[in-house]
């Protein structure tokens, strides 16, 4: 059937669907809405992004700068005790110079000597930094308030620290 074959009333409901502007009316095409759509999208988008992200967008800018921790080669963690809000970043940096002593930053009973001198609040993941060579740094967001235990297991004697987060 061409538009020429359509009666009244069928040409004015082509008309509509296909977006014309008939007697004031809007019809219901497939561009009717987009702009509506596309926020939606765009909402949709940006909640997934925060999900995803371990930080969410710019969550860590609302919790203040990371608190640094130094790790010196007096074999000690430089504060030991320091508080951050839940959110906020620590990062341990490894003071050496270079041909110094490598560090580790541990909450894992597993990699502990003594198990007592690491521990996790309910829910939070344990974690580890692997080896922090002089010059370099690890840096971990907490996302669970409580008190964090951790140790450098290699220097367990003298290096331990923990990091209260309060929410």
């Amino acid at each position: 059937m061409s538009v020429g074959q359509l009666s009244d009333p069928q040409l004015k409901w082509a008309k509509r669907t296909a977006g014309d502007q008939t007697n004031g009316k809007r019809g219901h095409d497939l561009t009717a809405g987009f702009g509506e759509r596309a926020a939606w999208s765009l909402a949709i988008i940006l909640t997934l992004l925060q999900l995803i992200s371990p930080t969410g967008l710019s969550q860590e800018q609302d919790k203040g700068p990371p608190v640094i921790i130094h790790m010196t080669d007096e074999m000690k963690f430089v504060p030991d005790r320091p508080t951050v809000r839940v959110g906020q970043a620590v990062e341990w940096v490894n003071d050496a110079d270079d041909g110094g002593v490598s560090h580790v930053v541990a909450t894992d009973p597993e990699k502990a000597m003594d198990p007592n001198h690491v521990s996790s609040p309910a829910g939070a993941k344990v974690f580890d930094s692997g080896s922090i060579l002089p010059g370099k740094s690890f840096t971990y967001i907490f996302k669970v308030p409580g008190l964090y235990k951790y140790v450098c297991p290699p220097h367990e004697g003298t290096m331990r620290g923990q990091v209260t987060v309060e929410p």
